[in-house]
């Protein structure tokens, strides 16, 4: 699932094909009754508020779905009073299989950065990057160096 703020109160919501058979969801499934789209909403709105928007102070909730054909759904979800803070801009991971791979990208990154072993290699992680694939590399890979970029450039 990817959101997108769009404005200040406005969020937009993608899903793949993927995702929404793994959600048992689809366009059909929107409807006042249903219980699966009302818990994909709340869901949403969950996410939304861990990104720091403020929910609660919106007078109504609009939702609009629309079928991306085989490519998933596209949900718009905006509401008056609705307060979604500015999307940061981020950089995301950045993959080497080796250590020399290591060396050389840590001269071209700039800003904050860990370092984690993974399964595969190592990844650089950018300290202000929560997305989902940021937070797998955290839990799942081992913390190298949280050291900034530049104390890892003098040793190269």
């Amino acid at each position: 699932m990817d959101i997108t703020m769009i404005g200040r109160d406005c969020a937009k919501v993608t899903l793949t094909a993927h995702e929404c058979r793994e959600l048992d969801i689809c366009y059909e499934s929107f409807s006042p009754e249903s219980i699966t789209a009302r818990l994909f909403l709340a869901a949403v709105i969950a996410r939304l508020e861990t990104l720091g928007a403020k929910i609660a102070a919106a007078d109504k909730l609009t939702a609009e779905v629309f079928d991306n054909g085989s490519e998933g759904l596209v949900m718009y979800l905006s509401g008056k009073g609705m307060k979604i803070p500015e999307q940061r801009k981020t950089q995301p991971p950045v993959i080497c299989k080796n250590a020399e791979e290591v060396i050389r990208t840590s001269v071209k990154l700039s800003g904050e950065w860990s370092l984690y072993r993974t399964k595969n290699g190592f990844a650089f992680v950018n300290n202000d990057d929560d997305s989902i694939i940021s937070a797998k590399i955290k839990e799942h890979g081992r913390l190298i160096s949280d050291a900034p970029l530049k104390k890892l450039k003098e040793l190269f």
